[in-house]
C-alpha cells in the first residue's frame, strides 16, 4: 500500500516528478501496459468487465507506483546519510534496493505476455539516473555516491532497449481549429499570451516525441481538468490516456481523476470557465454527440 502523499508539498522541481528535466515516461509507460493488461485479466477470470472507470484508476496509481518509488528510494538512502563515513554504506544501500525492486520485475512471469519486456532494464537504469540527478539537486555532488551513479547509469545507458516515440494527444480537431483553440484559452486566460501554438498543436495533435517534453501549464489544474471533461463531452478523444494528459499538460493523473469522475456524478459543480471553455470549442466548430447533449 502506497503512502498517502500531501500534494501540495509536493516539489515539482524535484527529478523524482519529473522536475529537473529528468524524464522517464518510458518506464512509467512500461509499467503502465503492465499493470493494465494484468487486471483486465483479473477481471476477466471473475466474469466482471473491466470498464473504463476501472482502467482509468489503474492507470493513475500506476504511474504514481513510479514516483512513489522513486521517492521511498531516496527516502531509504537518505537515512544512511551523506556523512563521509556512511558513503560505502549509501552505495551498498542503493545497490540492494535498486537491485530487490529489478529482481521483482524480473520474476514477473508474464512480462511478455502484457507488453512490458523492457521493465527490468528500465528500472535499474531510471533508478541509477534518478540517484544521480537527485544528488546533484540537494548539492551532494562531491559525495562518493553521486560519482558512483553517474557512471552507473552512464554504462547501463548504452545498453538501455530502444524506447518508443511518445505520442502526444490526439484529438479530433482539424489544423485551423488547433490555432482558433489556442487563441480561446489565451483570450480567457487559461493559459499564457506566450504559449507557442506549434507546441500547443503538437501535443494534442497525435505528434511523435523523442525528446523530453515540457508540459504545457494552464493557468491551475483545475482548468486542465475542464478541459479534458470537454474533450469528453465533445467525443473528441477516441482514449482516455491521462498519463499523457500528465505528461503534455503536467496535471497529476490521481487528481485528474478525482475531478473528472465528481463532475460526471454531479458531486462537484463546474466551474464558471467550463461555460468560457465550452463556448470556444463551440466557436471553433465543435458540437456534442447527441448522446451527450443535455
Amino acid at each position: 500500500m502506497m503512502e498517502e502523499i500531501e500534494w501540495s508539498d509536493i516539489d515539482r522541481s524535484s527529478p523524482i516528478w519529473s522536475g529537473s528535466g529528468c524524464d522517464y515516461f518510458s518506464l512509467s509507460a512500461e509499467v503502465n501496459s503492465y499493470y493494465t493488461l494484468f487486471f483486465k485479466d483479473v477481471r476477466k477470470d471473475r466474469n466482471n468487465a473491466f470498464n473504463q472507470t476501472n482502467e482509468e484508476r489503474v492507470s493513475g496509481a500506476t504511474f504514481m507506483k513510479t514516483e512513489e518509488y522513486f521517492r521511498v528510494l531516496w527516502r531509504d538512502v537518505s537515512e544512511v546519510g551523506f556523512e563521509r563515513d556512511d558513503s560505502d554504506q549509501c552505495i551498498d544501500t542503493c545497490k540492494t534496493l535498486i537491485r530487490e525492486e529489478v529482481d521483482w520485475w524480473g520474476e514477473r512471469t508474464d512480462l511478455k505476455e502484457y507488453g512490458a519486456l523492457k521493465v527490468p532494464s528500465l528500472v535499474e537504469y531510471h533508478s541509477w539516473d534518478m540517484i544521480w540527478r537527485l544528488c546533484k539537486y540537494h548539492k551532494l555532488v562531491a559525495h562518493k555516491l553521486h560519482n558512483y551513479a553517474s557512471k552507473k547509469q552512464s554504462v547501463l545507458k548504452k545498453d538501455l532497449p530502444q524506447s518508443r516515440a511518445k505520442k502526444s494527444i490526439p484529438l479530433n480537431l482539424q489544423t485551423i481549429q488547433f490555432a482558433e483553440l489556442c487563441e480561446g484559452f489565451k483570450r480567457i486566460g487559461a493559459i499564457d499570451k506566450e504559449t507557442s501554438l506549434s507546441v500547443f498543436k503538437s501535443y494534442l495533435d497525435g505528434s511523435e516525441f523523442n525528446t523530453v517534453i515540457t508540459p504545457i501549464k494552464f493557468k491551475n489544474s483545475t482548468y486542465v481538468a475542464v478541459f479534458i471533461y470537454l474533450c469528453e463531452e465533445y467525443g473528441l478523444q477516441a482514449e482516455k490516456e491521462y498519463f499523457k494528459w500528465r505528461e503534455f499538460f503536467g496535471i497529476s493523473m490521481t487528481y485528474a481523476n478525482k475531478q473528472l469522475s465528481a463532475y460526471r456524478t454531479g458531486e462537484l459543480s463546474l466551474p464558471p470557465y467550463y461555460q468560457q471553455m465550452d463556448s470556444i470549442l463551440k466557436e471553433i466548430g465543435c458540437s456534442k454527440p447527441d448522446y451527450k447533449k443535455r
